[in-house]
């Protein structure tokens, strides 16, 4: 079954409620100390880059879909999206914290994880990782 990003969007938001009202709460609650510079991994359709961006953030969010990037990228928001797989991403810029937000987690081996972890931890001012 092929399922479109406007068809994933509509599904995560009327259907279960995404952002989760439970994530977006932890978010709101703490966004001073997420700080005002986020980079957003495997951002899918970039509900949480909006919200982050929503409440002020800078926000770069990445994610490997084309489809999905596109699909953020017609939303009105501040955050900037970029195809492009976690793995192989590179900036100097340095963000006051790097978010792996959603369903993402559950796709990656630990090894990856603890790869991804250590790669990202240099890009934070603070290790908010």
């Amino acid at each position: 079954m092929i399922v479109t990003m406007n068809v994933y969007d509509f599904l995560g938001r009327e259907l279960y409620n995404v952002p989760d009202p439970k994530v977006a709460k932890i978010i709101k609650e703490n966004i001073k100390l997420i700080g005002n510079n986020v980079l957003d991994l495997c951002c899918g359709t970039g509900r949480y880059s909006c919200l982050l961006s929503e409440l002020g953030a800078s926000v770069i969010g990445i994610d490997t879909d084309k489809k999905s990037i596109e699909q953020a990228k017609r939303k009105e928001t501040n955050a900037r999206f970029i195809c492009e797989n976690i793995k192989d991403f590179s900036t100097k810029e340095k963000f006051s914290a790097v978010v792996l937000l959603g369903n993402s987690v559950p796709h990656f081996s630990i090894q990856d994880l603890n790869v991804i972890i250590a790669k990202y931890k240099n890009s934070t001012i603070a290790d908010r990782i």
